[in-house]
């Protein structure tokens, strides 16, 4: 009889250990599954900025290549007024 108690209290004991390390899964599933939702959403929130910053370099880009141009005109245009003023000074004038 003393033997058939220790086996009793033996299985009691390993399964309060299993049902505890069953709730201890559930727990650490529930977490990682909350760490898994807030890492998508910060992946959500890094691709929305990445997308932003990539549109503003866009824009600047196009800012610049508009503001080369410009200054390349300017200087066409500085360049064609300085050669009228040049013939204007000899005398002859040249029309745009």
């Amino acid at each position: 009889m003393i033997q058939n108690g220790r086996l009793e209290a033996c299985l009691e004991q390993l399964q309060m250990n299993l049902a505890s390390t069953h709730q201890k899964h559930k727990t650490d599933v529930a977490k990682f599954e909350e760490q898994v939702r807030e890492l998508e959403s910060d992946l959500s929130g890094a691709r929305r900025q990445a997308k932003r910053a990539e549109q503003e370099v866009i824009q600047r880009e196009e800012a610049f290549s508009r503001s080369q141009t410009d200054l390349q005109c300017a200087r066409e245009e500085t360049t064609l007024k300085g050669a009228e003023v040049g013939h204007a000074d000899s005398g002859t004038i040249v029309p745009l």
